[in-house]
């Protein structure tokens, strides 16, 4: 696949593009090759990455553990899906793709009164992921959030709603619209876990989790627990998230033969936690604990 990371974007962008070529290489390439080609095709950096060789191996990585299923991944070349890595330290209205959200506020349920500017990642048909999560670092731009917990990842996310959006069927979409719809109305456990009842203004009111407040961030935060990347707490509730197969599979029923179909019955998961920001602290930690014994050694 070197061939294909070697070339021009545009070009990238032409091949994938190109139906023919897409199900001649379908043919020659087996299932492995094929994702491998699809993820080169479908990835692209901002020049402005600070660790590129880092950032594009773990987005090769997440990629390639969502887009086995061959259908998908052909459906999001033809619909001229993009996933995009967005520099740990500028802005993502900053980045041409995303110039159009500068100074405006986020829509719906999950919006929180949040400005564009301040956040790290969107889904949709150009799919933004940030260097900071890929690789368990800090942004330095001003947001709501300055880092997420160790083991969530906002890219895995962010991908889920492209998945969701361009590469999965009518049908597909039906069902997981009619599952939201049915745990609203019977399910007490959701991917981010409950919805609290809590006292506001005198009366008692059913609090919303984050993937509980739409169809779009219910599948995206269910794909994060089916894939063991939804660590931490719900933004909303602050209460634990729900994560990993078992979980899935005992409280997802209805939906479970659409993930196992996309992202197979037991996906492999990359080495180590994604967005290991422990580690990557840790090893900062460390260095600068060498740093400092030189130092200190140096004056003596």
């Amino acid at each position: 696949m070197a061939v294909l990371a070697g070339l021009r974007v545009e070009h990238r962008r032409w091949i994938a593009s190109h139906g023919p070529l897409l199900d001649e290489l379908r043919r020659q390439l087996s299932d492995d090759e094929f994702t491998a080609a699809v993820v080169e095709l479908i990835l692209e950096l901002d020049p402005q990455v600070e660790s590129p060789v880092s950032a594009r191996q773990e987005a090769r990585r997440l990629l390639s553990l969502m887009l086995a299923n061959s259908e998908v991944a052909i459906r999001l070349l033809s619909s001229g899906a993009r996933v995009i890595v967005i520099p740990r330290h500028v802005r993502m209205t900053d980045i041409p793709p995303f110039e159009r959200l500068r100074g405006r506020l986020l829509e719906g349920e999950s919006a929180g009164g949040r400005c564009w500017d301040a956040v790290r990642g969107s889904g949709g048909l150009q799919s933004a992921v940030t260097e900071e999560n890929l690789l368990g670092e800090i942004s330095s731009v001003a947001g709501e959030i300055s880092v997420y917990a160790h083991g969530y990842s906002t890219t895995t996310h962010e991908i889920a709603h492209t998945i969701h959006q361009y590469g999965l069927t009518d049908a597909d979409r039906v069902a997981i619209h009619e599952a939201y719809l049915e745990k609203r109305s019977t399910s007490e456990e959701w991917p981010d876990g409950s919805r609290p009842y809590r006292k506001l203004d005198g009366k008692w009111v059913q609090m919303e989790n984050y993937s509980s407040s739409n169809e779009l961030e219910y599948f995206a935060q269910l794909t994060n627990a089916y894939l063991g990347t939804n660590h931490g707490v719900d933004s909303f509730t602050k209460e634990p998230r729900n994560n990993g197969i078992g979980w899935v599979c005992k409280n997802e029923k209805r939906l479970l033969p659409i993930l196992e179909r996309i992202y197979g019955k037991n996906p492999s998961k990359p080495d180590g936690a994604a967005n290991a920001v422990a580690t990557t602290t840790l090893h900062s930690e460390t260095l600068e604990a060498i740093r400092q014994l030189f130092q200190d050694s140096a004056m003596d």
